[in-house]
């Protein structure tokens, strides 16, 4: 007679009913997760029910395994004569055992020119667990929301991300990208609220796997926190015209290798950390730098994905892969200096504006300019820049002159604050930068130009050798 009588018999048959129905329990995620017999590898099939719909059920359904495991087979070690896609399959790979060692969710980036192979080795490392096709939505487009990707990654929770072209990131969204890539690091996406409460947050600890021409690094710009959590490689991954593009283009057969790497790490559950505490530890020592410890957790990672590999019989060269991925570690950790490469950037900005630089050698009070000055070279050497332009053209790089000035004062680069300094004639308060044999090319009059003297601050470690340079202060 109404959806009340019908709900109150459904309620009254599930009562009368409990001791014979069936119960099972279900899920929302992939990944690791708990069984009666310890730890299982939820999959589509179980061991718990998976209630997935929507944009979820379409993923679900592209990791239905096709093809054989023998042809995958004899394609992928074709392909891994390659160390670039053999890498990016490793790290497929490794994903799942972050939550067996503790690493670190991290970021791989490959990124390089157009038409060199990227957006293939990525399909070659997500047919390990899915269909790689662009139909088939495994591999998501870098415009796709934060939120979008946050959820997938919650999904997938232990098994890898894939995302490509970091291009279609538009110039405004930059700093979304930022916080997607730091919540990754973290595990975790953005809590959001809703009208009754706050939103369930999305979870995982993974690897998340990215393409494109440009570096995220360098897309996302100021942030050296971010920089941290990135693996850069920029290596060509697939020489023109190599037969793998074309293996990899014809592939029929995917799906079958996850399952198989999942059950060799469940397996081997316990020896597994005490393998990848090890390959950290080398890790940390080759890279010799006081940085190298999230770096060389991230490499350990990507190892531990190279012996699952060899161990279900695909041929990966690790011997190939780790210099590459020490190479990727240096360049992060060097990437990272966020303080040096401001200063270089601002260096070379005002030896371009040498014009605008008065009361330098040849500067009379007539001399004229057009674009309007904005500093003097000083009688100790020192160049002072008004603050406005400073801070100006600091904010046009990308950086945020409130973090780089007091970070260059630490270092005794520049005077933490303004300081009173005869200027065109009248007193105006100055950054006075400590230039060093930077600015030779800028001659230096002899005059006293300093109304209010500051000592230089000395940089913490010590006092400075009076022949060390800007440069290699850092």
């Amino acid at each position: 007679r109404s959806s009340r009588d019908l709900v109150a018999y459904l309620e009254a048959a599930e009562s009368w009913n409990r001791r014979t129905l069936p119960v099972k329990t279900s899920i929302t995620r992939l990944g690791w997760t708990k069984t009666d017999d310890g730890n299982a590898w939820q999959s589509p099939e179980g061991p718990h029910l998976l209630r997935a719909d929507g944009g979820h059920a379409q993923v679900i359904s592209s990791m239905a395994p096709h093809g054989t495991w023998e042809e995958w087979k004899a394609m992928a070690n074709e392909v891994c004569k390659l160390p670039v896609p053999a890498l990016l399959l490793c790290a497929s790979a490794a994903s799942p055992s972050l939550e067996i060692t503790g690493g670190f969710p991290l970021v791989v980036d490959l990124h390089g020119t157009s038409t060199s192979g990227k957006t293939t080795s990525a399909r070659f490392a997500a047919s390990l667990w899915a269909n790689p096709d662009d139909a088939a939505l495994f591999i998501m487009p870098w415009n796709s929301t934060p939120t979008a990707i946050e959820r997938r990654a919650g999904l997938l929770h232990h098994i890898p991300t894939f995302v490509d072209d970091s291009k279609k990131v538009q110039i405004k969204d930059r700093d979304k990208l930022a916080s997607i890539v730091y919540g990754w690091g973290s595990g975790q996406g953005k809590a959001r609220g809703t009208v009754g409460g706050v939103q369930a947050t999305a979870a995982w600890k993974s690897i998340l796997i990215s393409t494109g021409e440009a570096s995220l690094a360098m897309i996302a710009g100021e942030h050296a926190g971010l920089r941290m959590r990135i693996l850069p490689i920029s290596d060509c991954p697939i020489p023109k015209g190599h037969k793998a593009v074309r293996q990899i283009e014809d592939m029929g057969s995917w799906g079958h290798g996850g399952a198989r790497v999942t059950e060799w790490m469940r397996a081997n559950w316990k020896t597994i950390p005490a393998s990848w505490e090890k390959a950290r530890l080398q890790a940390e020592t080759d890279l010799k730098s006081d940085m190298g410890s999230r770096m060389a957790n991230f490499i350990a990672s990507i190892g531990i994905g190279a012996k699952a590999l060899r161990a279900i019989g695909i041929d990966v060269n690790w011997k190939e892969i780790y210099p590459l991925l020490t190479s990727g570690a240096l360049a992060a950790m060097a990437s990272a200096d966020i303080p040096g490469e401001a200063w270089l950037r601002i260096q070379s900005w005002i030896v371009a504006n040498e014009s605008r630089i008065a009361e330098r050698s040849g500067w009379t009070s007539t001399t004229i300019c057009p674009q309007g000055w904005i500093g003097k070279v000083c009688q100790d050497g020192r160049v002072a820049i008004s603050p406005p332009a400073l801070e100006g053209e600091l904010k046009r790089l990308g950086y945020d002159p409130q973090e780089m000035i007091p970070q260059w004062a630490a270092k005794g680069l520049i005077d933490a604050k303004p300081e009173v300094v005869k200027w065109l004639g009248k007193s105006a308060r100055l950054y006075r930068i400590d230039a060093g044999k930077g600015w030779s090319q800028i001659g230096i009059r002899d005059m006293d130009d300093v109304e209010k003297e500051s000592p230089v601050v000395a940089p913490p470690s010590g006092k400075r050798d009076p022949g060390d340079t800007p440069d290699n202060l850092y």
